[in-house]
């Protein structure tokens, strides 16, 4: 395939991976060009085998159904105007996103159970190649990680880990939620005091320049529980469409 504005003095062509299937590799080929008839003298010259792929990292290792993933690593495409890598996650095909290049290649979690599954390229003629670990497919539900630090103070922004915290259709490609998203989360406290006095309230998260699909950070208002005799022991888990996510321990002083 001629690349797109070929020279008098140039052309650029893409040998294709089916070009002797049944051979082993190298072949000894000899290629010339032909025009109105004529021909051109013979060039001899080895075509081997592409270089095989090599998978270095999954980004995220864990997602949903639909979501993007980002394979990292090296000869993961061949000439882009030619032919386009395949992946497939436990079996079945996975839809590619954007332009795959040599090093990095996006696709889309195909519709798969949840749980582990290997994830495989395949850029013939090149044996396939598996991802260094499993992607984990979730439900659609926002999950916390416990703090390393279960303390919290009134008045005090709180910074909060874990993942899906936005829907699927919310992000972009590259895992960012969007400015304006259909289902913004929320965070939700459960607390109870030294009296046994109980009460609970929902936070909206603080604004960010860049919104995370893994962090979410409130501010705990220092009138969260006014009559109240502090420290609150705290239950705090994230809603987003209805859904809620685990809850973790907290102490609110």
């Amino acid at each position: 395939m001629a690349e797109p504005a070929p020279t008098n003095q140039r052309l650029t062509v893409v040998i294709p991976p089916d070009l002797a299937p049944n051979q082993p590799l190298p072949l000894d080929v000899s290629s010339s060009v032909r025009r109105d008839g004529k021909r051109s003298r013979e060039l001899s010259a080895p075509f081997d085998a592409p270089p095989t792929p090599t998978s270095e990292r999954l980004q995220p290792e864990h997602a949903r159904v639909g979501q993007t993933v980002l394979m990292s690593g090296t000869q993961l495409s061949l000439e882009p105007t030619f032919a386009k890598p395949t992946i497939t996650l436990g079996g079945r095909p996975a839809e590619l996103v954007g332009q795959p290049t040599s090093e990095q290649v996006r696709f889309k979690v195909p519709p798969v159970p949840d749980g582990p599954g290997i994830v495989t390229l395949t850029k013939s003629p090149a044996p396939a190649m598996e991802a260094p670990v499993p992607l984990v497919v979730e439900p659609d539900i926002p999950r916390l990680d416990i703090p390393a630090t279960p303390e919290a103070r009134l008045g005090q922004p709180l910074t909060l880990s874990g993942r899906h915290f936005y829907a699927v259709r919310d992000l972009a490609e590259d895992g960012t939620p969007t400015p304006n998203p259909a289902s913004p989360p929320t965070v939700h406290i459960d607390w109870v005091d030294a009296n046994n006095q109980r009460g609970q309230q929902d936070l909206v998260p603080d604004a960010q320049p860049r919104p995370s699909d893994t962090q979410l950070t409130v501010t705990i208002p220092p009138d969260l529980a006014a009559a109240a005799a502090p420290p609150l022991k705290a239950n705090l888990s994230v809603l987003r469409d209805n859904l809620q996510s685990n809850q973790v321990a907290m102490t609110i002083a």
